[in-house]
């Protein structure tokens, strides 16, 4: 297995090598394999921060959740 500093490290290090160097390709096979090499390492990139993003949602939910649930379980029905 990779690890994950490493495999983001490398992601960074292609992303940044498409943007400094990539305005200088000419349009073609090459580019084109640069901007999808530079992408999908973007993604690589962007999964752990979607990842982190959408668990402290669903945490943030839940503890809303919760406090309606104890809200409605302790206000009295007259």
């Amino acid at each position: 297995a990779i690890p994950r500093l490493l495999t983001l490290a490398i992601a960074v290090l292609i992303v940044v090598v498409f943007f400094w160097l990539g305005h200088r390709l000419r349009p073609g096979p090459l580019r084109d394999v640069a901007w999808i090499a530079a992408v999908s390492q973007a993604f690589v990139m962007l999964i752990p921060i979607l990842a982190i993003v959408v668990g402290t949602l669903a945490f943030i939910a839940v503890g809303i959740l919760a406090v309606l649930a104890l809200v409605l379980l302790f206000t009295s029905r007259s």
